[in-house]
């Protein structure tokens, strides 16, 4: 019978541990030099941050191609920015309104709805 060396072989279970072990490394390293900051928008920045504009842009495109009335004139929508202001209203008042997102015109007539009116805040500082 032969008998294999496997002296410097790693196997997959080691590679993995080392891999996870980084990464561990590095998420420690990240929260505890956040200097004051919330461990939560450690992470959320990390994936990307909590902006939506993209997304709000979107719904209300939809809402309007759909001609959904209710969706574009009355729905609450919340714009986060990512520097912690948002503005929140529906689409139709943030097209109206909003100087920070640009909502598409829409031909919807919001007149039979209730609209909600903008609201908004500015960074905490």
């Amino acid at each position: 019978m032969r008998v294999v060396d496997k002296k410097g072989e790693m196997t997959i279970p080691i590679i993995i541990a080392v891999v996870i072990g980084v990464i561990l490394l590095i998420f420690l390293l990240s929260g505890f030099s956040s200097q004051g900051r919330s461990f939560r928008d450690v992470i959320a920045n990390l994936g990307g941050g909590s902006a939506n504009v993209d997304t709000v842009m979107t719904g209300c495109e939809i809402a309007c191609e759909g001609d959904s009335s209710h969706s574009y004139c009355e729905q609450e929508r919340r714009v986060d920015y990512g520097d912690k202001t948002w503005e929140k209203g529906s689409c139709s008042t943030l097209e109206d309104k909003s100087t920070k997102i640009t909502i598409s015109p829409c031909d919807i007539d919001c007149g039979e709805y209730t609209v909600p009116a903008l609201e908004s805040s500015e960074a905490a500082e």
